[in-house]
């Protein structure tokens, strides 16, 4: 009896099992197919397809702006940018594994955060050439109308035509070209608009200083030069000694036996000059860093603030 219900059991797997097997194919592909159904519903208007080797699909309009349908993420949220929406881009290529590094902006609830977008390929190819030439674009397009309300912006402050300009130094790496300009009572500052370096996410905004409120500009810092010098050679030398021996006894054997001395000389700058400006703000007293150059055109604007 018991081994008849085993063989029941048995016979009913056996017949299941590969139903089951097919029915679980046949929903993996009904779900393959509503979600490609879903990607072309939403990338109708974005022509340009990019698919790199983990699998994540981004789709361009190059007027409108980019689609991500990254690998991880469920279906049915995409990640959909403006051209006014990107940040950056970045291009390497580590182990000779291209990989593209996109930063956009993104709305989440009350604030607005970055959202970056890698794409990674297993070998340089044309795809790849394609989309770093789309990125390009995009960058230009949000460049030009960063400009155009730059340009809007310089005009509603009264910027002067030919303002001077000075290099802001904010950290080691980052150094910020400013127009500077004053009138009678204000010293005013306002970042350069720069293809290369530009930023969506950077206001370019007037920055006033009352002139009651700055204290001081000055120069700091001092110029060094560390000198280090490197020997390499020297030691015996049998061969050297046996013709010098030959040639001069024992004093040239002594002189022989010397290899030659190679001295390098190497010479490190330390280059700490800079130009201060000190100023009384609500927060308490800021120093605004500056290179050294921007030293003649603080006594040029405001000598009278010279310490």
């Amino acid at each position: 009896m018991e081994d008849f219900i085993v063989e029941v059991i048995a016979f009913i797997l056996y017949v299941l099992c590969p139903v089951a097997i097919i029915i679980a194919i046949i929903i993996r592909v009904r779900n393959e197919k509503s979600a490609q159904s879903h990607i072309d519903e939403v990338t109708a208007d974005y022509p340009l397809k990019f698919e790199d080797s983990q699998g994540n699909l981004l789709f361009i309009n190059e007027r409108k702006g980019l689609i991500l349908f990254a690998r991880d993420s469920k279906i049915d949220t995409a990640l959909k940018c403006t051209f006014d929406d990107f940040v950056s881009h970045s291009f390497s290529h580590p182990n000779s594994h291209p990989i593209i590094t996109i930063t956009v902006k993104i709305d989440v609830h009350t604030h607005v955060a970055r959202r970056i977008i890698t794409m990674q390929y297993t070998k340089h190819n044309d795809e790849i050439s394609t989309l770093l030439r789309i990125i390009n674009i995009m960058r230009r397009k949000a460049y030009d109308k960063k400009y155009s309300e730059y340009d809007t912006y310089t005009t509603e402050i009264d910027m002067p035509k030919n303002p001077h300009t000075v290099k802001i130094i904010k950290s080691r790496k980052l150094i910020e070209n400013n127009f500077i300009w004053r009138d009678e009572n204000s010293l005013h500052l306002l970042p350069v608009l720069e293809y290369d370096n530009f930023s969506t996410e950077n206001s370019y905004k007037k920055i006033t200083f009352p002139l009651s409120s700055i204290e001081y500009f000055s120069p700091q810092g001092d110029l060094s030069v560390e000198t280090n010098v490197k020997g390499s050679g020297g030691g015996s030398s049998i061969t050297g000694a046996v013709l010098g021996g030959l040639i001069a006894g024992d004093v040239g054997a002594i002189i022989g036996s010397r290899k030659e001395v190679k001295i390098e000389t190497e010479h490190i700058k330390h280059d700490t000059r800079c130009t201060v400006l000190s100023v009384i703000t609500l927060e308490g007293r800021k120093i605004i860093k500056f290179d050294l150059q921007a030293l003649q055109i603080l006594q040029y604007l405001i000598p009278e603030k010279a310490l």
